[in-house]
């Protein structure tokens, strides 16, 4: 999500209109499911002909062609250069384009992407083990070793949700007077300012996927193997930690350690890709940010988009909850924590 597109808002398109697009430029006749979206309109079509499910992503009107651009290049490195990662692959439309500008109904051209649809069930979905968290490190991992190597002019854009930008957040607070723990908010951004981020500087940098949360993982039901990972909207250069912290802060506990599960996910990311100990170190300061972030976002869009509140905030209470519990840990006590990682 780039920092223009946490103020937009997809018009809606009808499910007819979907069906048509699918039809008339990837030649595939189907059933339109309706799939939910923060600011995208996307389907899932099932072909008439053969049975087999696609994925049709229509972005919103601010969408430009470079963004866009961006996430197809990226996905068609990643089939390239790592076949064995389970990313969706791109469906040339008839005319060969991988992505297109389609004319809608209501007169606006927007950016346009068909994928297959893979298997399986979303993380959110299953009950997740330590031995789960560390497949989804580990997969991350993997997928960053690809995109080490993919190049483009466009992938220094700023994005929202990059980490590395968490002071551009804070600002955001002047407009939310009432939201919930208030003052822990601002003690994190502040913090992070005036200590994190002069660290993080440092570090080094990559195109990182910047968004495998529980939403975005696909596992099997039964063999809870990871089989595909979705969603590369906010994908962008950013410290490679950030990746690994965005992913984590999903799996942090509300209980007696609540760094103990996240750090599941980070010994699996480490068992592929090593992280040097400043990067551990800073790791619970990183996740600690990067949910700060999602309620300030989330709070601040849901202002804007009353109508879609309760999707944008629908993890809003869970991460509140593991915010405090995490911010209760010192930056002592949790550098020393994720240091031991190393050994296990």
């Amino acid at each position: 999500m780039t920092v223009d597109s946490l103020t937009s808002r997809s018009a809606r398109i009808p499910d007819g209109e979907a069906q048509r697009i699918a039809l008339e430029y990837f030649a595939i006749p189907g059933e339109v499911h309706r799939l939910a979206g923060e600011k995208d309109e996307i389907f899932r079509i099932r072909s008439t002909d053969t049975g087999q499910d696609y994925f049709l992503k229509i972005a919103h009107e601010g969408e430009t062609e470079d963004a866009y651009g961006l996430v197809t290049r990226a996905m068609l490195h990643v089939a390239g250069v790592a076949p064995a990662i389970p990313v969706p692959r791109i469906v040339p439309a008839v005319d060969g384009s991988v992505e297109l500008a389609v004319p809608t109904e209501a007169g606006a051209r927007r950016w346009t992407r068909m994928t297959t649809f893979l298997p399986g069930i979303l993380l959110k979905t299953v009950e997740v083990t330590p031995d789960l968290r560390r497949r989804v490190g580990g997969s991350l991992a993997h997928l960053a070793r690809a995109l080490r190597s993919f190049d483009h002019p466009f992938a220094e854009r700023r994005v929202g949700w990059d980490i590395a930008r968490a002071n551009d957040v804070r600002p955001m607070l002047d407009d939310l007077p009432a939201i919930e723990d208030r003052d822990l908010l601002l003690r994190l951004f502040d913090h992070h300012a005036e200590v994190v981020a002069p660290r993080l500087r440092q570090l080094r940098r990559q195109p990182v996927h910047n968004d495998l949360n529980t939403d975005n993982v696909l596992v099997d039901p039964q063999t809870r193997e990871v089989l595909g990972l979705l969603d590369f909207d906010d994908l962008t250069v950013s410290q490679l930690v950030n990746d690994v912290a965005t992913a984590a802060a999903g799996h942090v506990g509300v209980g007696a350690d609540p760094l103990a599960p996240a750090l599941d996910l980070v010994r699996g990311y480490h068992r592929v890709t090593p992280l040097e100990d400043e990067e551990l170190s800073l790791l619970p300061r990183l996740i600690a940010i990067r949910l700060a972030m999602y309620l300030v976002i989330g709070n601040w869009r849901a202002e804007r988009f009353p109508d879609n509140r309760a999707y944008i905030l629908r993890k809003g209470a869970l991460a509140s909850a593991q915010l405090r519990r995490l911010a209760a840990i010192s930056p002592a006590d949790g550098a020393a924590q994720a240091l031991h990682v190393r050994t296990g």
